[in-house]
């Protein structure tokens, strides 16, 4: 599988071994000061939607939930979409025709299941509904998994509710578990900084300014 993501990984986004910023869709996201040149840029869900007004480009990847609408997004494109579902893709695409609203130019399903197998392999404890971190943290992982010397991390809260994009100001689910898991990618010493000053107390990730 992982040399299958890889193959797919190179052909839609050129090579995934570059700095990569993870952009998650926590309300008022900080960026660092100074990017680094030919990152990636992988959103969450429809932070790219946020991306585009901290004058960011369009992002090189979208990982995307299931059921997660499109509306947000519409009229923005991206390069890759990794779309988490238990579906086949082309029954996932039937059930929410909305992705024609986002200019993809590839798109993949996973698994919900490979995904899960792939954080708890990086963190070293099993991953089940209780305690599975969000999309946020496996896009960390993914970057690692696929060679990037450094991956930063914008617009990812423990402590913020809401989401950047809509003012429904939605409930987040995963807090502690984004917690307890980005707790164990910091004590490893992985290459993984954040430009949110509170995550980094928080979470002992360095922090970017």
């Amino acid at each position: 599988m992982i040399r299958s993501e890889a193959r797919w990984l190179e052909h839609a986004i050129g090579s995934p071994r570059r700095p990569w910023l993870v952009f998650g869709s926590a309300p008022n996201p900080r960026l660092p000061s100074v990017l680094p040149p030919g990152f990636v840029l992988a959103c969450i869900n429809n932070s790219g939607l946020t991306a585009r007004a901290c004058g960011l480009p369009d992002p090189d990847l979208t990982i995307r939930a299931e059921h997660k609408s499109w509306d947000e997004v519409r009229g923005l494109s991206g390069r890759a979409v990794l779309w988490i579902s238990s579906r086949p893709l082309f029954f996932t695409k039937r059930k929410y025709p909305g992705w024609r609203q986002f200019g993809a130019g590839a798109i993949r399903r996973l698994k919900p299941e490979r995904r899960d197998a792939s954080i708890a392999a990086a963190l070293g404890y099993t991953i089940d509904r209780a305690n599975r971190p969000s999309n946020g943290v496996f896009a960390i992982i993914l970057a690692l998994r696929h060679g990037a010397p450094e991956v930063i991390v914008s617009g990812l809260s423990l402590t913020a509710t809401g989401h950047s994009y809509t003012e429904l100001g939605e409930a987040r689910k995963q807090i502690e578990a984004d917690r307890r898991a980005l707790q164990v990618l910091a004590s490893k010493g992985l290459t993984v900084r954040t430009s949110e000053k509170v995550l980094a107390t928080l979470t002992n990730l360095s922090f970017v300014d």
